[in-house]
């Protein structure tokens, strides 16, 4: 038996770390709209808008009675794919087919050494009001580094817990 000492108030006694994992309740079950992991059934995306559009988000994503249909399988997956290719392409397909980098984005430049983290600000994005501080920051930058934690516990598909964008002056947190 591994046995785990905890560094966490939650957790301050040596468990099991075995038994630990079958008594954790999956997130998943509180969420209103529930992930379905079935194999047979394809992905289905959620989105409902779709910002930044070359072309508009198609119908099938928004018609109730066709995703229903195909998630509680009353349409078998092959005529998924013959009936609504569509709906199994990435909703942003053109707009990534269209994206076309510029010469500056594709230019070679001499690395620039990060400032110190003494010297960097870091802003925890809370509230709305520092979200609004943050993007008045970001549209003034030329090079943004990106970075998305997500969770999978016990889950087919991935969903982000956490962004952390940094320029060159400054680090962001964003508990999404």
């Amino acid at each position: 038996m591994y046995t785990k000492r905890s560094h966490s108030l939650a957790f301050s006694r040596s468990y099991d770390v075995s038994k630990k994992k079958r008594e954790v309740i999956k997130p998943q079950l509180n969420f209103t709209d529930k992930v379905n992991n079935n194999d047979t059934i394809p992905f289905i995306p959620r989105i409902k808008l779709k910002p930044n559009a070359i072309s508009p988000l198609s119908d099938f994503f928004t018609c109730a009675t066709i995703v229903i249909q195909i998630q509680y399988g009353q349409i078998l997956i092959h005529e998924v794919h013959k009936k609504y290719p569509e709906l199994l392409q990435n909703p942003y397909y053109r707009e990534i087919q269209a994206f076309k980098l510029t010469h500056e984005q594709i230019q070679l430049r001499t690395p620039q050494v990060p400032k110190s983290l003494d010297d960097t600000k870091y802003v925890y994005v809370d509230c709305k009001v520092e979200l609004n501080k943050m993007m008045d920051h970001i549209k003034l930058q030329r090079e943004l580094a990106i970075d998305l934690e997500a969770h999978q516990f016990r889950s087919y598909y991935d969903f982000t817990c956490l962004i952390q964008m940094s320029s060159r002056t400054n680090d962001y947190l964003v508990d999404a």
